[in-house]
């Protein structure tokens, strides 16, 4: 047995939070990766999309998806450089949890030559919330 600790203790109250559904999505999806239920982050992912009946242009979006698989998985895709980076400015509390997400951003995006990433989005397109979650939950190593 995996014992996961985080701020919802079942799948139930992870589903019920008032999350926005990102981070509803990256929890649940962790939830299933660590205790096994799905053996891969990208599984994972559709598991939670499938548990949570989350509508087709949220399931389809392809940033908050590649950004979980890459904290998870050693590919070099745009997303998953991106949530490492987020993840590493997170743990060395360069982005603060108070600020908001345009200032979160602007934040990464200040950051991000040190991390070997140009050419960054200048929106955040749900990366943010993916990494966050599991940050404030104490999810990241």
């Amino acid at each position: 047995m995996v014992i996961i600790v985080m701020a919802y203790n079942t799948e139930n109250e992870i589903i019920k939070s008032n999350l926005n559904q990102f981070k509803k999505i990256a929890l649940l999806a962790y939830f299933y990766l660590k205790s096994g239920v799905c053996k891969t982050p990208s599984a994972a992912w559709e598991k939670a999309c499938n548990t949570l009946n989350v509508k087709e242009s949220i399931r389809k979006k392809g940033c908050p998806k590649a950004a979980f698989v890459g904290l998870f998985e050693n590919n070099k895709s745009k997303n998953a450089s991106y949530a490492r980076a987020l993840a590493d400015l997170y743990k060395k509390a360069i982005i603060p949890v108070e600020k908001t997400k345009e200032e979160k951003w602007d934040i990464f995006r200040k950051n991000t030559s040190k991390y070997g990433i140009h050419d960054v989005a200048q929106n955040n397109n749900g990366q943010l919330d993916v990494v966050e979650v599991l940050f404030e939950n104490k999810l990241l190593k």
